[in-house]
């Protein structure tokens, strides 16, 4: 509220879930912290980035790639690895087709069945443009692995199409929107994985929908675990003395579909202290826009590496959260992108992609044993050494500092 308070968002719904006007002239709008605004203004900056620097730049590549499909080519490029994929069939247009239908069939029944408070035809607007969105999203991610988020801008479509409509419809939405692009990212990154270790595309195309079968109910089930004996860290009625079950994430989900979906973006905007948010959107176009001429101007510069989108997406991220792995990124990122590749250039060469692979393993490995072994069944506490601090696990330092 106003004056810093939490907001009594339940007093906002009404018994069928939609927007209560007069417990919102009562209360007053829905404040957010400059935090929240500098996410927001650079999350608007970065979607229309990433169109616009599509059509500056990489127009000509999607257009030649465009006709090269048409002309049923599929490998220009001449090195072993293509020439031995080429060998392999294509996964055919109707398999992705039948698969799209049955999921689109499939949401469509819960959206009529089910209280997701998702007006039907916001679901067909939501798949159309987050189709629209895999193109320039994907582009920047083949060249740059670098995935951008596209959560805050969805989250402003459904709140001017359908304003007043429960906070888990706003959510519906950004769900189906996003997971159209993030979904094309992990089937294009794990042909990518396939195409690099000889596996047929028909057979990483299966691969894909048996991890799917067999993930989606063992993270449903996770889930589950999580809520039912967590619940009291979660909601707040009991303080984790760790501070390991914040629920971050779901507070940011709930307090953005109040927002955009439940008071909706006109209502919000109106308070002065939104009006800011407004120049990301100019910021967005004309970044790109600045690259453009200046690598048109000084193409020596290499101007055109200058990724207006790319920046906009790590302003839009905040790294005041509980966590450790930014200067961890930083150092890694440094000794293999910058001094092994410049200095020891044979050797990055030859083993920088499998020690890549080797540390997201790693990575996954360690989380799924630390779970294992001090968050589920019988819970050992961490030992307390000079190396870490007996009242939180996030404070690598000597414990009497």
């Amino acid at each position: 509220m106003a004056n810093g308070t939490r907001y009594p968002f339940t007093q906002l719904t009404t018994e069928n879930g939609h927007f209560n006007e007069t417990a919102f002239n009562e209360l007053g709008n829905v404040y957010m912290s400059t935090y929240n605004l500098w996410g927001i203004f650079f999350g608007y900056a970065t979607f229309l980035s990433a169109f616009v620097q599509i059509f500056l730049f990489g127009r000509h590549k999607i257009w030649a790639t465009f006709q090269q499909l048409r002309q049923n080519k599929r490998h220009d490029f001449k090195d072993r690895l293509n020439v031995l994929m080429a060998s392999y069939d294509e996964v055919p247009l109707w398999w992705y087709l039948v698969l799209f239908t049955g999921c689109f069939t499939t949401m469509m029944i819960l959206i009529f069945t089910q209280d997701l408070y998702l007006p039907w035809w916001t679901y067909i607007v939501g798949v159309v443009l987050g189709a629209l969105t895999v193109v320039p999203m994907g582009f920047i991610y083949a060249v740059s692995a670098y995935q951008v988020s596209t959560g805050t801008w969805n989250e402003l479509i459904y709140g001017y199409m359908a304003p007043g409509t429960h906070p888990v419809g706003s959510l519906v939405y950004r769900v189906v929107a996003g997971q159209c692009w993030y979904r094309a990212q992990s089937i294009m990154l794990d042909q990518k994985i396939g195409h690099y270790m000889k596996i047929s595309p028909r057979a990483t195309f299966f691969s894909q929908l048996w991890g799917n079968f067999i993930g989606v109910p063992i993270n449903y089930a996770v889930i589950r675990w999580v809520i039912d004996t967590k619940r009291p860290y979660l909601d707040g009625t009991q303080k984790d003395p760790l501070g390991q079950w914040s629920g971050q994430a779901p507070q940011s989900y709930l307090n953005q579909g109040i927002q955009y979906g439940l008071v909706g973006p006109t209502r919000l905007f109106a308070d002065a202290i939104y009006g800011p948010l407004r120049w990301g959107f100019l910021l967005g176009i004309i970044g790109p826009v600045v690259m453009y001429l200046l690598h048109k101007r000084f193409p020596k510069a290499k101007f055109h590496l200058w990724h207006s989108t790319i920046f906009f997406s790590s302003m839009e991220n905040f790294y005041g959260n509980v966590s450790t792995g930014p200067l961890s990124s930083f150092i890694g990122g440094f000794f293999c992108m910058y001094y092994f590749y410049r200095y020891k250039h044979a050797f990055w060469v030859k083993y920088n992609y499998i020690v890549g692979a080797a540390a997201d393993t790693g990575l996954s490995l360690a989380i799924l044993a630390i779970f294992i072994i001090f968050g589920s069944g019988k819970i050992i506490s961490m030992p307390n050494w000079w190396g870490n601090n007996e009242e939180s696990v996030e404070r690598c330092f000597g414990s009497g500092n």
